[in-house]
């Protein structure tokens, strides 16, 4: 493989590493947002668990807007679990699910950092190599 067709050979697998990195780089921000998202649900469940009376709270309607609400104690809780059907479920059994959702969540972001970082090392080299083929190209020696 002549220096031409090895410099764009690399240029084009950079190319692809960061088209992959960026989609990489969605998901963990796409993961992120529903890990804090149920962090935050789980917050409020496990206080919400402990209340003995009616608990007074503000209910997001979107746009930044809140109506007030009050909850009552030991209310069953609706649980999506997909396709528009909601089970209900006790307090309990939907933190145990949440748990379970935030054990998995975390789980699948850990691999697509890892991955994500694998694929910058992998440009990294690329970027490392080009140069050193750019340098040659040029008709310099090798560095060392």
């Amino acid at each position: 493989m002549s220096l031409e067709e090895r410099i764009s050979s690399l240029i084009v697998e950079q190319r692809n590493i960061t088209r992959i990195m960026e989609s990489l780089y969605n998901e963990v921000v796409t993961l992120q947002s529903s890990l804090e998202d149920r962090r935050n649900a789980l917050r409020f469940l496990e206080k919400y668990g402990s209340v003995e009376e009616d608990m007074d709270v503000l209910f997001p309607v979107g746009g930044g807007l809140y109506l007030r609400a009050v909850i009552q104690p030991k209310s069953k809780i609706f649980r999506s679990v997909g396709a528009g059907v909601y089970l209900t479920d006790d307090v309990s059994k939907v933190i145990d699910v949440l748990k379970k959702n935030i054990e998995d969540l975390e789980k699948a972001l850990e691999e697509r950092n890892e991955l994500l970082e694998r694929y910058r090392a992998r440009y990294d080299e690329i970027t490392a190599e080009l140069s050193e083929l750019y340098f040659k190209l040029q008709g310099g020696e090798r560095r060392k």
